[in-house]
């Protein structure tokens, strides 16, 4: 029934360029004692199991819960592919009116697509709520085999997604390089307090950009859980300065609301 149920909004919100579910991921390898790694999954049965040879050998990793408020998974988006590909049905009229996927890309251009979308209107893609499609990961998939690829070509969608939000052009000094989005994105790969900080300086001018680029289309609680998700992820920052690098280096982040930083107190 997921994809009835998927048409059927589409067609009763054509506003909706693209419509996704959550997935359920599994694998078809056990650990040696015979469950999966993540045992608190371990009584999920998958729904084929009676049709399915060597049914027994296969095992849930986690669900994959998609963000159910369109707005909030436009901001999402920024950090990470916040739906799953194999489960989205999208209008194609729309897509190719998009230009479709870029075929330059080769691991990404999936996430690719759904920034240029969401750029054009960050309403254009929505997850349905409910678990639609049962996924299967294994090590020789195209993400396993190439996954370096993928987030390198992911961070360099991201940068140019974030130029057109700040309406950054060629003709401005400040475009983004790769390095402050790849941090933005994973922070954990910094390899200085400095970098963090123009990480979460960046991260401002985002919050601050897309949330006047899309006031107008947003509900209250997308701004709230938005602004709420920008928080977080300045604590997180300025948390990687403390453990990571301690007091080797004094950034804007050692401040309350010092180099345009927002006010905290950690």
């Amino acid at each position: 029934h997921r994809l009835l149920s998927q048409i059927r909004f589409i067609r009763a919100n054509p506003s909706f360029a693209a419509a996704g579910t959550s997935t359920v991921l599994f694998s078809e390898n056990q650990t040696a004692n015979g469950k999966g790694d993540n045992e608190q999954y371990s009584n999920l049965i998958l729904p084929y199991d009676d049709l399915a040879e060597n049914a027994g050998s296969r095992c849930v990793l986690r669900p994959s819960l998609s963000i159910s408020d369109p707005g909030f998974m436009a901001w999402a988006m920024f950090f990470t592919c916040s739906i799953s590909h194999p489960s989205v049905v999208f209008q194609r009229n729309i897509v190719r009116e998009m230009g479709g996927y870029d075929e330059t890309i080769t691991h990404c251009e999936d996430y690719e697509l759904w920034l240029r979308l969401l750029n054009r209107n960050c309403k254009s893609i929505v997850c349905l709520p409910f678990v639609g499609l049962w996924h299967r990961k294994h090590n020789q998939s195209s993400s396993c085999v190439g996954l370096k690829i993928q987030r390198k070509e992911a961070d360099k969608a991201c940068c140019r997604a974030i130029e057109k939000t700040l309406h950054l052009t060629n003709d401005d000094d400040g475009l983004l390089s790769f390095d402050q989005v790849s941090i933005l994105r994973n922070p954990s790969s910094a390899q200085s307090s400095e970098s963090l900080d123009i990480a979460a300086k960046l991260l401002l001018r985002l919050e601050s950009s897309f949330l006047t680029k899309n006031y107008d289309h947003l509900t209250r609680q997308e701004i709230a859980l938005v602004k709420l998700d920008c928080n977080a992820r300045i604590g997180e920052l300025a948390t990687i300065i403390i453990t990571k690098f301690g007091n080797e280096d004094k950034t804007g982040l050692d401040h309350k609301g010092g180099a345009g930083m927002r006010s905290f107190a950690w």
